[in-house]
């Protein structure tokens, strides 16, 4: 156990109510841990404390989650996709912007430390990363003191447009075996870091640009080598188009069936409409 501190007579406390179920909001509250472990919230805490904390005009609450976030990437990319996008592609910047900001390595690494002290001063204690697999990345998360789930993801594919309209597939020679070794080595790495606060999770990019094969490699590595992991997090893609032609191909729905039984989270709500209605 570390040092025992008191947040003494917080404004507001957010805080769970076991009889109730639910969440609660208390004024002129204490809040006190030592280590890892509240071990009082409520009011008139008269134990002894090594470090206190006046509460006034603060409020005390759960730390936030975000299950989804690219923060190595983010940062560089502020202003310009807001602003800008595709009209042939639902607007979106993704086939024609994106490409251009792509950072190498270090200017990742950089946009990270950034992006983690914005999410950190803004009440984020916990995030899923899915990001590329770079050297440097988990001993950014680890010193940042943030609970990351490290989410590298591989694909077979990239998007592209010839005409500014028509999305084509640039296929990789292996399928995407090589990236998800790759991706795999770090997910591993995350599970073993001896800081305690990294977690590992099976990323495949998007539906789309996934082979079957690859899909289900990614089902078989989460529950065999990697078992201990949270699941899997597999986005739809965010072109409404390339959604609706990956879901007739029967590889790909069969693949997506392996993935159904584990934790998976799909990130395109039409992806699991139609994956929910195919099942029936």
């Amino acid at each position: 156990m570390g040092d025992t501190t008191r947040i003494r007579e917080a404004d507001w406390v957010i805080a769970w109510d076991d009889q109730a179920e639910r969440q609660i909001f208390l004024r002129q509250a204490d809040v006190v841990f030592s280590g890892d472990s509240l071990t009082h919230v409520g009011a008139g805490h008269d134990g002894d404390a090594d470090v206190e904390i006046d509460g006034g005009g603060l409020m005390v609450m759960p730390g936030l989650v975000d299950i989804h976030s690219h923060p190595g990437d983010e940062p560089k990319s502020k202003g310009l996709f807001e602003e800008t996008g595709s009209p042939l592609f639902h607007n979106t910047g993704l086939i024609e912007y994106m490409p251009l900001v792509r950072g190498d390595p270090e200017t990742c690494n950089a946009g990270l430390e950034f992006a983690l002290c914005e999410l950190l001063k803004s009440g984020c204690t916990t995030i899923c990363d899915l990001s590329g697999a770079r050297e440097g990345w988990l001993d950014i998360l680890a010193v940042s003191g943030i609970r990351a789930y490290a989410a590298p993801m591989f694909r077979s594919a990239r998007w592209y447009t010839p005409n500014g309209h028509e999305l084509c597939y640039e296929w990789t020679e292996d399928g995407g075996r090589q990236a998800f070794d790759e991706a795999l080595a770090v997910v591993n790495a995350a599970e073993a870091h001896p800081c305690g606060r990294l977690k590992g999770m099976i990323s495949p990019s998007q539906v789309d640009t996934c082979t079957p094969e690859l899909l289900k490699r990614s089902a078989a590595a989460a529950r065999g080598v990697a078992a201990n992991l949270s699941g899997v997090q597999l986005q739809g893609s965010d072109l409404v188009g390339s959604v609706e032609g990956a879901l007739e191909d029967a590889g790909i729905g069969a693949a997506l069936l392996e993935l159904e039984t584990l934790p998976i989270r799909l990130t395109h709500t039409p992806t699991r409409d139609r994956l929910c209605a195919h099942n029936g």
